[in-house]
C-alpha cells in the first residue's frame, strides 16, 4: 500500500542513495521536468519489498498530481519484475505485485533536480533547464584610435619639445627657454637631445592653438587643427 505524500527532501535523498536499486523510471507522459516551473514535482518510487533491502524499484515524476507518478512507477516495476522473475503459475501471477510498496514526495522542482544529480534516477528523468538570456547589450566595437591622437596626446606633448610664439617676438621652447628665431630654437633642441640621448617629438603651437608635428629641420610632418 502506498504511504502518505512527504515533503521531506532529505528522506528522498536517503531513499535514492540507500533504500532502492532503481531498475527503471520515466517522467509521466514522457515529458520533462522544467526547473524554471514553479509547479512542485510529484515523485513516486515503487519498490518490491520482498526479502532484505536495498530493494529493486522504479521512479516516476510529474509536475502535477502524484497519483499519476505512482501509477507509472508501479507499471514500470511490474513490467521489469515479469521480465526478470516471471510468475511460475496463475496464482503467483495474481500475487506478483502484492509485495510492492509506493513512496511519494512533493518537492520543489529545483530541489528535486539537484537531489537526483549523480544518482541512478538521473538517467531516467529528463530535465529541461533554460539558460537566462543576457539582456546586456553587446558593447560596440571601439574604433581604433587614430595615430594622430597618440602623437598629439597630452602625454606626448608634455614629454616632447613644444615651440610657441613669444608676444615680444622670437620663440619659447618648453624645458629649454626663449630664442630669437626658429633655427636657434631647433638648434637648442637638437643639442639637448644629444646631451640627454632622448629624442621625443617636436611641436609648434601657433597663436590659434593649432599644433604642428615637426621634424628636426622644422618641416611639418602632420598637423592638428
Amino acid at each position: 500500500m502506498p504511504r502518505g505524500i512527504s515533503k521531506d527532501l532529505e528522506n528522498f535523498k536517503e531513499t535514492l542513495e540507500k533504500g532502492v536499486i532503481l531498475v527503471g523510471g520515466e517522467v509521466v507522459d514522457n515529458n520533462s521536468i522544467d526547473i524554471d516551473d514553479d509547479t512542485p514535482v510529484s515523485v513516486a518510487i515503487v519498490v518490491d519489498v520482498t526479502g532484505y533491502g536495498p530493494h529493486p524499484g522504479a521512479i516516476s515524476a510529474v509536475q502535477g498530481h502524484v497519483d499519476a507518478a505512482l501509477e507509472v512507477a508501479h507499471e514500470i516495476l511490474e513490467e521489469w519484475t515479469r521480465e526478470h522473475y516471471p510468475p511460475a503459475d496463475a496464482d503467483a501471477d495474481e500475487t506478483l505485485t502484492e509485495t510492492f510498496d509506493g513512496i511519494m514526495w512533493e518537492l520543489p522542482a529545483e530541489d528535486f533536480v539537484a537531489a537526483i544529480k549523480g544518482t541512478a534516477a538521473e538517467k531516467y528523468i529528463d530535465v529541461v533547464e533554460y539558460e537566462e538570456e543576457d539582456d546586456e547589450e553587446e558593447p560596440e566595437d571601439e574604433e581604433p584610435e587614430d595615430d594622430d591622437d597618440d602623437v598629439f596626446s597630452d602625454e606626448e606633448m608634455e614629454e616632447g619639445y613644444v615651440i610657441s610664439d613669444n608676444r615680444g617676438g622670437g620663440y619659447s621652447v618648453s624645458h629649454l627657454g626663449r630664442y630669437d628665431d626658429m633655427d636657434e630654437a631647433l638648434a637648442a633642441i637638437e643639442k639637448d637631445m644629444k646631451r640627454s640621448n632622448h629624442y621625443p617629438n617636436i611641436y609648434y603651437v601657433n597663436d590659434h592653438g593649432n599644433v604642428d608635428l615637426l621634424d628636426a629641420s622644422g618641416n611639418t610632418i602632420k598637423s592638428r587643427v
